[in-house]
């Protein structure tokens, strides 16, 4: 599996022409020198989905002539170093195993597995009569001449070396300025095998056998394409191949826009046997070969029959091609998912009885149904179904609950159903969209009648000859309402419909007998040592009102009242003893209500408040004693009734088979382990060179 791209210099690309490509660095592959310089490699392996390197290598001088070969034919790929017509070869630990010389120095040297049987080696190539001559030695063990001679090509042509056919065995390709790639599959004096046009002049293409990780899949032994764009954005080919359409087989982002890039073969391992199979990254859905293609409405939208092409035949996919969500398609969970709560925690079954938390459900048996009447029926590969025929403006719906079962257990995590709609979770942050409860780019009353009015800091306007707050008489309208995504936040001068508990700790009987005195609404007791924690304890002794309680302190010895005393007050002070616990909750009226917490229901008598819970005093930043009131800033939440619908597919994106980091099932339900097989990805990774210390 030798994967050689020979072009070195600016990398810039799509998948498909017309794409605009971006300035990026210089990127090398395989079979040509690596370029750059520096003397650490960076090697992502088969398995990389982007992010850090699987393995880093130090071999030679930063200014070495470097090549990266499969010589002793393990599947890995490992550094050489050419230094004038001498090569020396390193093995996977970085260290020197073979020193041998080919060819005279300042030849081209390109890199293939030229005869299937030993691993990489070298071929000189010369230009004679306005050809490439390719000199081709079989080994990198001895000096000699070469074992095998031919021509292809022209001087001048950018070469690639690959084995297109996956015989075992790497032949060339040359690319022209016409965006033209001329393939041969064998190593003779001749003519192309086949040709096909892709991408735009200029482009420069590195070359790989590319693994799939997403489904484990590793490379098939033939060599395929990738083109780089925005400096560190990969797009690897789907299978070569002559009639066949390339398109993406995935893309990622490796490295940093600077890096001189190139391709080595490492495997990659991903976990091991007995563990679930979990997917490393998105899998998507592609056309079967004779499948229909269905079109839009130009201007409704509508979903019509098959496409006819110029002899009124229906048009039909080639095999391979992305499929794609037609716009307005609706979003629906491929049954893998796991079902979350509103902060994001995955829900998991719990035995009967045993359900104490929100991410807690009851086991309800054995199994439960993939899909139930309702939802969106799928094809096999997670697409939506559609109903051949006109005017067909929506997927199909199952009619019954699945057959088809999730086998479930204690401890597995709820997962959503196949082709149930997508909706958001209740407790979320509720956005403007184009469908749903929050509707985009329709008015919307930002206040309404009967709202308070509120100044521009926020605050309620106080009406003194009415004796009460001011309140809008007509609504404030937002013309043509808010662009789909934008938050959704409470109205301006919205009171706020809570509840609320207040809290009383638990306190011991306190007497005092030091000299008392007193005006109507203050009690001072020479002993008294009151603290800011007897606020709202009840307080009694001769002279002081029935229910009176402490409403401030003043000072160790001084408290306010809450009711004028009765007369002089004197004698012993009692402040009676109270009992932990907590008042029932009820709608809070004042936004600075003491020791009041936001409960719908009061919590148990022996809860003691965390700082975690919400007091109705941080409803505001003032100390005012005002009715609760929303400003218009605070994010309103998905309510449990809300038409929670997402705004469905635009139009062109990617169908998706499986999500990444889902479980993947068997078709039984049970959940997928590793096997042998899929402990290691093999194939081709990109790798990086770079100096120390970047």
């Amino acid at each position: 599996m030798s994967k050689r791209a020979l072009s070195v210099g600016i990398l810039t690309a799509g998948l498909s022409a017309g794409l605009v490509a971006g300035a990026i660095s210089p990127a090398a592959a395989q079979g040509n020198p690596v370029g750059g310089s520096g003397n650490v490699y960076y090697l992502g392996g088969a398995g990389s989905i982007g992010g850090k390197a699987q393995e880093t290598l130090v071999f030679g001088d930063p200014g070495d002539e470097i090549y990266f070969g499969d010589w002793d034919n393990d599947g890995v790929d490992t550094p050489m170093v050419n230094r004038n017509g001498v090569f020396h070869v390193a093995n996977k630990d970085g260290k020197t195993i073979d020193v041998f010389a080919y060819g005279n120095p300042g030849d081209r040297v390109v890199i293939g597995d030229w005869d299937g049987k030993n691993g990489d080696s070298m071929a000189v190539v010369r230009t004679e009569q306005g050809s490439n001559k390719f000199y081709v030695k079989n080994d990198v063990k001895t000096t000699g001449k070469a074992d095998a001679e031919f021509f292809y090509g022209d001087a001048g042509d950018n070469l690639l070396v690959g084995d297109w056919d996956g015989n075992g065995t790497d032949t060339l390709m040359v690319t022209r300025p016409d965006t033209s790639f001329h393939v041969k599959n064998d190593t003779k004096t001749g003519v192309a095998d086949y040709s096909f046009f892709y991408g735009n002049p200029g482009d420069n293409v590195i070359v790989g056998d590319w693994a799939n990780p997403a489904t484990y899949t590793d490379g098939n032994g033939a060599d395929q394409i990738a083109v780089r764009r925005d400096g560190n954005h990969y797009f690897l080919s789907n299978e070569l191949g002559k009639g066949k359409a390339i398109t993406a087989l995935r893309d990622f982002y490796y490295g940093e826009p600077t890096d001189t890039v190139f391709v080595a073969s490492l495997p990659s391992t991903v976990g091991k046997v007995g563990d679930a199979k979990v997917a490393l990254d998105d899998v998507f859905a592609t056309h079967k070969k004779g499948e229909p293609v269905l079109r839009l409405h130009p201007t409704t939208g509508v979903i019509l029959a098959p496409e006819l092409d110029s002899f009124g035949d229906p048009k039909t996919y080639a095999g391979g091609e992305a499929k794609a969500q037609f716009k307005g398609a609706p979003k629906y969970y491929l049954g893998t998912e796991p079902v979350l709560t509103a902060d994001g925690k995955p829900m998991v079954y719990v035995a009967v009885g045993d359900a104490d938390e929100p991410h807690e459900v009851e086991l309800p048996g054995p199994s439960v149904p993939r899909s139930e009447a309702g939802d969106y029926d799928l094809n096999a590969d997670g697409s939506l179904k559609y109903v051949a025929g006109d005017d067909v403006d929506s997927p199909a719906v199952l009619g019954t609950d699945s057959s088809e079962t999730i086998a479930i257990a204690v401890g597995d995590v709820v997962l959503q159903r196949r082709g149930a709609p997508v909706e958001h979770v209740a407790g979320t942050p509720a956005v403007y969209e184009l469908a749903g409860e929050y509707v985009a780019n329709t008015d919307v009353e930002t206040s309404e009648i009967g709202d308070y009015k509120l100044d521009a800091n926020g605050n309620p306007i106080w009406d003194a000859d009415a004796n009460d707050w001011v309140k809008l008489t007509a609504p404030v309208v937002k013309v043509g309402g808010f662009a789909p995504g934008t938050p959704v936040t409470e109205r301006r001068g919205e009171a706020m419909a809570i509840n609320a508990s207040v809290y009383t700790p638990a306190a011991a009987l306190r007497t005092f007998t030091g000299t008392v005195s007193s005006t109507a609404s203050t009690v001072t007791v020479s002993d008294g040592n009151f603290t800011a924690a007897d606020i709202d304890r009840d307080i009694d002794g001769t002279g002081i009102a029935a229910a009176a309680k402490i409403t401030s302190v003043q000072s160790p010895t001084t408290v306010t009242v809450s009711v004028p005393n009765t007369g002089p007050v004197s004698g012993t002070i009692t402040l009676p003893a109270v009992a932990n616990g907590w008042s029932v909750a009820a709608p809070v009226s004042d936004d600075e209500l003491r020791n009041a917490y936001i409960f719908d229901v009061a919590p148990a008598a022996s809860y003691v408040p965390t700082a975690t819970d919400k007091k109705v005093s941080d409803l505001d930043a003032d100390t005012k004693s005002e009715p609760p009131i929303y400003i218009g800033t605070e994010r309103v939440l998905f309510a449990a009734g809300d038409d929670r619908s997402v705004a469905p597919y635009a139009g062109g994106e990617r169908v998706v088979s499986q999500k990444k980091g889902t479980i993947f099932l068997n078709a039984d339900g049970t959940r997928v382990k590793l096997s042998a097989g899929d402990v290691e990805i093999l194939g081709d990774g990109l790798g990086v060179r770079r100096n120390f210390g970047r």
